[in-house]
């Protein structure tokens, strides 16, 4: 089976640090190499690579002769080993992990994220909490009277500095965030005006 894992380094830089900290292997394939060996796309993904190398190979297996992606590099983990180019690896094997996500209750997993705890939300007697993220999304997530999406207005008649950019919801970011390749800073919306 697939686990859902993200780690998104801040930069480059960090991705780099994080690949010399770890033993990578040295072997490695081209797109142009397994593409002739006819490994699939679910194949990189059961061998424990990362989802952007396996959608980076589907787009090559799309174009072939199109892309620029044949010397792009792919490298078959071994377990525990994961990740675009092995540099991760699990102490828990997949057994455990499903176990454990049976054993665990709904209210164990609402305790592992960070809650917003200003506004009194009732969501209808489930014990999930609200996430900042969740307030004026123009979503209401609390049922007693959409407490999360009142006063929402003042965010949309926000007027921001010239050197900020204004999110659709109202959120005023610095400009040069819009320029950053990161996708940590930018609109939480994911909507650009």
């Amino acid at each position: 089976g697939i686990v859902k894992y993200c780690i998104r380094p801040n930069n480059d830089k960090d991705l780099t640090t994080v690949i010399q900290s770890f033993k990578i292997p040295d072997e490695y394939f081209t797109f142009n190499d397994i593409y002739h060996l006819n490994v699939t796309s679910y194949d990189i993904l059961r061998w424990s690579s990362s989802i952007d190398v396996a959608e980076q190979y589907q787009y090559y297996l799309d174009r072939p002769f199109q892309s620029n992606l044949s010397n792009e590099t792919f490298f078959n983990c071994t377990r525990p080993w994961f990740g675009s180019r092995c540099q991760y690896s699990s102490e828990i094997n997949e057994d455990e992990l499903v176990w454990n996500s049976f054993e665990m209750t709904s209210t164990d997993i609402m305790f592992q994220q960070t809650c917003y705890i200003l506004l009194e939300c009732d969501r209808g007697g489930s014990s999930i909490c609200l996430d900042w993220r969740e307030i004026c999304n123009g979503r209401i997530d609390c049922l007693n009277g959409g407490i999360d999406e009142i006063g929402c207005f003042k965010l949309e008649i926000n007027e921001c500095d010239e050197n900020e950019y204004r999110c659709y919801n109202g959120l005023c970011i610095p400009k040069i965030f819009l320029e950053m390749k990161s996708m940590e800073a930018q609109c939480f919306d994911g909507v650009y005006d």
